[in-house]
């Protein structure tokens, strides 16, 4: 690969090194494949009141090769030496994305050739040191981000490396180009997931020149960042290419699978990729059926990738992860992949309230908080997608009255009234945060626990409602504590501009060096809390175990905890799993009409569900008393 189009990839870019703050200097690197030069940043010489500390910053580094051309759609194809110094000193492109609201960063250029990742080491690291390497996934719903979207340079030296290790981080294909797929070698499927991996094995073979450890890594990611690192642990294409992981608000297990895109698995019904391909190019159900993709490729692969995202755009449909059959990234079912993955260390957790994030952004956008009533409830459950997930229409009957009597008849103290709009919004945010990451979080550690053994799992609550992260929500005091708001405390990344750099406390700071010290002693020692350093903790992170417990990180005290979430628990990995388990096992007797289908499978339903009802609605009162 010529160094001319990455040279000319930086020349695009709208971020000089001039724009990095606290740059001192240059440094070189000799790879494998061949020189890269670098920046020296000294953070203490800006005397900033947050942050600090010397790093060496390599931009822009191609890991892959552009993924334009003969290559779109195309599995990564390895990256070729270069013979002249790479030009590592200015951000690269992002990856061609849909529009992302509020976001925060630098505004770096999108475009194709967008396959490049950032490493940051602690000044003065030599080829021979040996450091743990994290390699951080961002979010998006895997069709936004990039490699320094949630992830400012600053904080990655203030509350990472000046820790002692080298953080890497990396573009991945998004969208249509990240996920389309026709299930053959065409156009394969999971790009986006598979050139993650691609950087994964660049780490693996070179990270040793920058002095890090090719035997410690640390994947870690939040939201679809962490969707990648859970099904990374299952899938057989990544086995070996990392060493532990950081699951950020989202993981595979749990009834409502949102790290896949179920029209997107092989064989799906209104197969996304089919309609896709539909309106881009007029491919026919027959084509699709016989797997002639020639006229498919000869109609995408001149197209410019402006049209193939506006196009899409307007279909408000996208490609996504998705089961993708024998060979594949995702060969099956992720509960049954989970049996047979490479046991290793785990941080799972999530944040307070995220299901609040899309009341707070609703809100941002306008909308009353007046209007939040009972119906707004049963919509928030309908755009879930629970009870689709769980057997469409038929199921609908069964989960949306067993959730109202769980949240709305069971609300503290009393059942709500259609005109508590603030309690209506508390309401809401429980329900979206029990489907979405309380009870997904869980089951993941617990299929860690039961189906791969592992000791070396620990589950977090993130419950710190900072000082400097200003915004609010009707129905919450203090304020809900969303999805994101950790990396700010992780990264000291401003949060869709929530986070004020300038009302940072001596308690936001405490947490900062929280947040950095445990995420950076269990990429050293796959341990939050290793004996080595115990004396100067207040506690030790105790692994999961059958109590269910969980690091409690609030405002008050830091502290282990018995019982993550019950209620979350009891409704969503075992009560509305085994209704479906029965009515799954109802449809297998034949039924002559669509109608009747639809009634023998609700009848079941009905049936099943009539058995638990003494119990649950016990369950519902004793809810009553577990405080929100």
């Amino acid at each position: 690969m010529s160094l001319l189009l990455f040279s000319i990839a930086a020349v695009l870019s709208q971020q000089t090194v001039a724009s990095l703050l606290g740059h001192v200097g240059f440094i070189n690197v000799t790879s494998k494949l061949g020189v890269i030069t670098g920046v020296q940043v000294d953070l203490d010489t800006l005397n900033h009141t947050v942050y600090r500390g010397k790093a060496d910053v390599f931009l822009g580094i191609p890991y892959a090769q552009p993924p334009t051309g003969i290559n779109r759609f195309q599995l990564p194809q390895p990256i070729s030496a270069w013979t002249t110094p790479l030009n590592a000193t200015a951000y690269s492109t992002k990856c061609p994305q849909a529009e992302q609201d509020l976001a925060s960063g630098p505004d770096l250029v999108e475009d194709e050739n967008c396959l490049y990742m950032n490493i940051y080491r602690p000044t003065g690291t030599l080829a021979n040191s040996t450091l743990p390497v994290m390699i951080w996934l961002f979010g998006g719903g895997f069709t936004g981000g990039s490699l320094i979207e949630y992830s400012p340079t600053e904080g990655i030296i203030t509350n990472l490396v000046s820790r002692g290790v080298i953080v890497v981080t990396i573009n991945y294909r998004l969208g249509i180009f990240g996920f389309f797929t026709t299930y053959t070698d065409a156009f394969p499927s999971n790009l986006g997931l598979r050139d993650q991996v691609a950087a994964f094995k660049w780490v693996r073979s070179n990270i040793d020149s920058f002095g890090g450890d090719p035997t410690k890594v640390t994947i870690f990611g939040e939201s679809a960042g962490a969707c990648s690192v859970s099904m990374h642990t299952v899938s057989p294409l990544s086995k070996g290419t990392f060493d532990q992981g950081i699951i950020e608000s989202g993981a595979l297990a749990g009834l409502r699978q949102y790290c896949l895109q179920p029209s997107s698995n092989i064989g799906a019904p209104d197969n996304a990729n089919l309609i896709i391909a539909k309106q881009l190019c007029q491919l026919s159900d027959l084509e699709w059926q016989k797997k002639s993709f020639d006229g498919l490729s000869s109609c995408l692969r001149p197209m410019s990738w402006q049209t193939i995202m506006n196009i899409t755009k307007t279909l408000n449909l996208s490609a996504g992860p998705g089961i993708d059959g024998p060979g594949g990234f995702l060969p099956d079912n992720p509960e049954n992949l989970v049996k047979s993955r490479q046991n290793i260390p785990m941080i799972i957790g999530a944040n307070r309230d995220e299901g609040a994030t899309g009341i707070l952004f609703d809100l941002l956008r306008g909308a009353s908080a007046l209007a939040y009533n009972e119906q707004s409830f049963h919509a928030a459950i309908n755009d879930s997608g629970i009870a689709d997930q769980t057997g469409g229409q038929s199921m609908k009957d069964v989960v949306l009255p067993l959730l109202d009597l769980s949240y709305r008849q069971s609300a503290c103290p009393m059942p709500l009234s259609s005109n508590d709009s603030s309690t209506w919004i508390h309401t809401i945010s429980e329900v979206i945060s029990d489907i979405y990451t309380r009870s997904v979080a869980l089951r993941e550690a617990k299929l860690w626990r039961d189906a791969s053994n592992n000791s070396q799992v620990y589950l977090y609550n993130f419950e710190y409602s900072g000082d400097a992260i200003k915004f609010y929500v009707p129905g919450f005091q203090p304020n809900p504590v969303i999805h994101t708001e950790e990396l700010s405390y992780v990264f000291i990344w401003e949060a869709f501009s929530f986070f004020d750099l300038n009302n940072v406390t001596a308690s936001d700071r405490a947490m900062i060096n929280f947040m950095g010290t445990m995420w950076t002693n269990f990429a050293k020692y796959g341990d939050p809390t290793p004996n080595s350093v115990r004396s100067a903790l207040p506690f030790k992170w105790l692994p999961f175990d059958a109590t269910n417990n969980y690091l409690s990180i609030n405002n008050d005290t830091i502290e282990m905890k018995a019982n993550y979430y019950p209620k979350a628990d009891q409704i969503f990995n075992q009560i509305i799993p085994n209704i479906v388990e029965k009515v799954q096992q109802s449809a297998l007797t034949p039924t002559p009409t669509t109608e009747s289908t639809h009634a023998a499978t609700t009848s079941s339903a009905v049936t099943y569900v009539s058995s638990f009802l003494t119990l649950i609605f016990s369950i519902a009162i004793v809810f009553s008393r577990i405080p929100f």
